[in-house]
């Protein structure tokens, strides 16, 4: 249960002394010659992600509320008829409140999804009792109860919790994964594979939004196979990926998928193009609107990797927007 409540709270963030004989010298930081300890290191959110997450994306809510977009995708959150609007405001508050969210994916047996959502790290503006009687709110089924987790003040029940790790900074999950990250004093980060890392840095630099990356695992190649249109033996040469969003002017959203050699990225990036193609073009495709993502997608081969770029200008996506707002308008 506590998966929704982290669901509906992210819509919602040497010195040394010493002397001698002769003389006690003290030195700036000590008192009586003693050494004051280190300051702990400055936290790191991504730290706090489980070790094994399959993909951890990061939101700079505070840059994405500035995008002149956010008015219409937010507008859909009175939409969804599964969210009250008590529990509407409450996300509003924290919305307004945060600045950015980290978020976890881990693997689960695959009877009818591969990936199940971990933990969330909000930094927000709201002390403790506010982002507690925001999330209280948000989860109208559940009773949450201040409490300790790993020694520091949370607020949660006996599946989960959101824990205060510093002034305004919170973690929220499932006990199994939020516990653990919180036990290691060093806090070391969500393990990424070479390949991951390999296409993290073709997109290091540059603004964005929204970032994050995915390990291309057999329980990713797995996911992929059975969600999208591309065989087992084009998502099995997936062995890592990257992606990021910029929502400032337009859209810009850059994946990066690295595979074994420049053969392999240059199949899969033929597949890419080849589906897109398919998708976008046609009577269906010009009937709704959608041939312009074909044309404002870029696919390339960059050694062993293949990349592709959606790039719509302010002009281009907003007809988009207005058509999917009003098709969401028209189901509901």
């Amino acid at each position: 249960m506590m998966r929704v409540s982290c669901v509906l709270a992210l819509v919602l963030s040497f010195a040394c002394g010493g002397g001698d004989a002769e003389e006690d010298v003290t030195e700036i930081g000590t008192t009586g010659g003693e050494v004051e300890p280190p300051p702990p290191p400055p936290l790191d959110p991504l730290a706090l992600m489980p070790v094994d997450s399959l993909t951890v994306t990061t939101f700079e809510v505070g840059r994405l509320r500035t995008s002149p977009y956010y008015p219409t995708v937010h507008g859909w959150l009175e939409l969804i008829s599964e969210i009250s609007p008590r529990q509407r405001e409450a996300i509003d508050v924290a919305l307004a409140s945060t600045e950015l969210a980290h978020v976890s994916l881990v693997n689960q047996p695959c009877a009818t999804k591969c990936w199940t959502l971990a933990s969330i790290f909000l930094a927000s503006s709201m002390d403790a009792s506010a982002a507690n009687a925001a999330l209280q709110q948000a989860v109208e089924d559940e009773t949450f109860a201040p409490r300790e987790v790993v020694g520091l003040p949370a607020f949660g029940n006996s599946q989960g919790a959101m824990v205060n790790v510093e002034p305004g900074k919170y973690l929220l999950g499932p006990f199994q994964y939020i516990e653990p990250p919180l036990q290691q004093p060093e806090r070391p980060r969500a393990e990424t594979n070479a390949a991951v890392a390999s296409a993290m840095q073709a997109l290091a630099g540059g603004d964005a939004m929204i970032r994050g990356w995915v390990v291309g695992d057999a329980t990713t190649q797995s996911l992929l196979a059975r969600e999208t249109p591309f065989s087992a033996r084009l998502t099995s040469m997936v062995l890592g990926a990257a992606y990021r969003a910029e929502l400032s002017n337009g859209l810009v959203l850059d994946v990066v998928a690295t595979t074994a050699d420049p053969a392999s990225a240059s199949t899969l990036a033929d597949a890419l193009r080849s589906e897109i193609d398919a998708l976008t073009s046609g009577l269906p495709a010009r009937a709704m609107g959608i041939r312009v993502l074909g044309e404002a997608t870029t696919v390339r081969v960059v050694g062993n990797q293949a990349h592709l770029t959606l790039q719509l200008s302010d002009e281009q996506l907003r007809p988009l927007l207005r058509r999917v707002d009003g098709l969401l308008r028209l189901v509901n």
